[in-house]
C-alpha cells in the first residue's frame, strides 16, 4: 500500500510537471500572452476528451488486473453508438433516447459476455479473441449503419455536464468494486497467480468472465458519453480506442502480467495521456509526431513495468 501511495504521489507530479510545461509552451507560443492551455474553456475541455478513454481504461483496468487484455472495446464503443442512434431515431423523443441507452448497455455487455466465454471456455489466448471480436464489432457498426453516421434528431451535441458525471460514477463504481468487495480480491488473485487462486477456491472463470462484462458495459458508457458529446452515432468513433484504453493504464501503474493496480492510478494515466494529446495540439504539432511522442510515453512505461518486475522479491 505504501508502494501504490509513492507511485501515485510520483505520477501526480509528472501529471503536474506535464500541465506545467504546456502551460509555459502555449504562453511562448502567444508571444508569451496568456496561456491558452489553462484557460477555462481549454481545461474544461481536457475533462471532456479524457472522460471516453478513462471510462473505457476503468474497464480495461478491472481486465488487466485479472490476467487479460481486452482490444475490442474501440470497436464495441463504435458499435453501441450506431445501435444508440438507430433506436433514438426509430422512436423520437425522451423514450427513444431511453430505449436506446438500454440498447446500448445491453449490446456492450452482450459483446463482453461474449468475450468472456470464448476465452474461459476455449482457452484461447485473450489477445487473440478480442482482435477477433474487434474486427467482429467494427463490421457490424458499419453494416448497421450503412458506412454512413447517424445523426440524432432533436438533440442538442455538447452535453457537457451528464459525461464528466458518468466519468466520476464508473471510477467511483469501479474502485470500490476492487477495493471493497470479496470479488474485487478475487480479481487480484486471478491475475496475480491463477494455479494459486484456483488452489485457494478462487472461480477463475466466473471472475474473468465478469471483469469482461465489466469492460463491455464500460465501452458502452463510453458510447453514451460519445453520443450525448456529438448527437450521432458513427461507425468510425473512437478507433484506436484500445491503445489509448491500455496506454492509460499503463503509464497509472497497473502491471501487464495482471494482480497488480488501482483505477486511481488510471485516472491518473488518462489524464496524463489526455494532456499531452491536448498541450501538443495546442502547440500544433503534426499529428504524426504526436503520436511518436505519445508511443515512446507508452514504451517507456511498459519498459518500467517490466523493470520493476524484475526487481521485485
Amino acid at each position: 500500500m505504501q508502494w501504490l501511495n509513492y507511485r501515485a504521489l510520483g505520477m501526480l507530479i509528472a501529471l503536474a510537471v506535464i500541465c506545467g510545461v504546456m502551460t509555459v509552451l502555449t504562453s511562448w507560443r502567444n508571444d508569451w500572452g496568456p496561456p491558452t492551455f489553462v484557460s477555462d474553456v481549454n481545461l474544461r475541455n481536457v475533462l471532456l476528451q479524457c472522460s471516453i478513454t478513462t471510462v473505457a481504461a476503468a474497464g480495461m483496468t478491472l481486465v488487466i488486473i485479472g490476467g487479460g487484455i481486452d482490444l475490442s472495446v474501440g470497436s464495441v464503443l463504435a458499435l453501441c453508438t450506431v445501435a444508440l442512434a438507430v433506436v433514438a431515431r426509430a422512436l423520437p423523443g425522451a423514450p427513444g433516447i431511453g430505449a436506446g441507452v438500454a440498447g446500448c448497455l445491453i449490446a456492450g455487455a452482450a459483446f463482453g459476455l461474449l468475450n468472456g466465454l470464448l476465452i474461459v471456455r476455449t482457452g484461447a489466448p485473450p489477445f487473440i479473441v478480442t482482435l477477433g471480436t474487434l474486427l467482429v464489432g467494427r463490421g457490424l457498426a458499419y453494416v448497421l449503419a450503412d458506412g454512413q453516421t447517424i445523426h440524432a434528431q432533436g438533440v442538442t451535441a455538447g452535453a457537457s455536464a451528464p459525461p464528466l458525471l458518468i466519468t466520476v460514477g464508473v471510477v467511483a463504481a469501479c474502485h470500490l468494486f476492487l477495493s471493497l468487495t470479496p470479488t474485487g480480491r478475487y480479481v487480484y488473485a486471478t491475475g496475480g497467480s491463477e494455479e494459486a487462486a484456483r488452489l485457494s477456491g478462487v472461480p477463475i472463470g466466473r471472475v474473468r468472465l465478469l471483469t469482461y462484462v465489466a469492460s463491455g458495459l464500460c465501452a458502452a458508457l463510453g458510447a453514451v458519453i460519445y453520443w450525448l458529446r456529438m448527437a450521432a452515432g458513427n461507425p468510425l468513433a473512437q478507433d484506436g480506442l484500445e491503445l489509448y484504453a491500455i496506454a492509460a493504464v499503463i503509464v497509472g501503474g497497473t502491471s501487464l502480467s495482471g494482480g497488480q493496480g488501482d483505477i486511481l492510478g488510471t485516472v491518473i494515466g488518462a489524464l496524463i495521456m489526455g494532456v499531452l494529446a491536448n498541450g501538443l495540439g495546442l502547440l500544433t504539432v503534426p499529428d504524426y509526431w504526436q503520436k511518436v511522442i505519445i508511443g515512446t510515453v507508452i514504451v517507456l512505461a511498459v519498459a518500467g513495468d517490466r523493470l520493476r518486475r524484475r526487481r521485485a522479491p
